[in-house]
């Protein structure tokens, strides 16, 4: 993440290109052992409730589908009657922009914290979730939570849909093959 936000270099004031070496180095050196952790709490924090508001909202969107598709949702739920691969890769899909919507402002914190080096003497800008939450809101506006949400949203539709379609097929597969 440091080498993609250039900020390696940010401490000295120069953008000179670092080996990883001594970009693992520089971050030990100014943030300690610890420092190599940098927002990973925050990612743990964005991952625990962005699953189950995908498999959650994956349900409700496969239920309103059953519901436009077949005239019901039980319909589905039979083993026999599967949604075309269409309609199960739109609810995949919805599913996951709504996870990455509910928890983007996690994932920018994670970012956030993840891409800045601390300065000599170990003083960093954010000193953890809530307080870069918090910061960005009061120094950009709330609105700068949400910055950069397109590209994430737009990655997030093909993604949880091909895996979620899949998913679904692969499980419908074993059974079969179980008898």
């Amino acid at each position: 993440m440091l080498s993609q936000t250039g900020e390696h270099g940010a401490s000295s004031g120069k953008t000179k290109k670092m080996s990883a070496v001594q970009l693992y180095r520089s971050i030990i050196r100014n943030e300690g052992l610890i420092g190599l952790w940098a927002g990973n709490g925050a990612n743990l924090l964005r991952v625990f409730p962005a699953k189950s508001i995908v498999f959650a909202s994956n349900d409700f969107y496969r239920s309103q589908f059953s519901i436009l598709y077949f005239g019901s949702s039980e319909a589905c739920n039979r083993q026999s009657a599967q949604l075309p691969w269409t309609l199960a890769f739109l609810s995949g899909g919805l599913a996951g922009m709504s996870a990455s919507a509910a928890t983007y402002p996690l994932d920018l914190a994670r970012g956030r914290i993840t891409g800045k080096l601390a300065g000599p003497g170990g003083k960093k800008h954010y000193k953890g979730i809530a307080n870069t939450v918090v910061l960005t809101a009061r120094e950009e506006g709330v609105r700068a939570l949400y910055k950069g949400i397109t590209p994430t949203l737009l990655g997030a539709m093909p993604y949880e849909g091909i895996k979620i379609r899949n998913s679904r097929r692969f499980r419908v597969g074993i059974s079969q093959v179980r008898g």
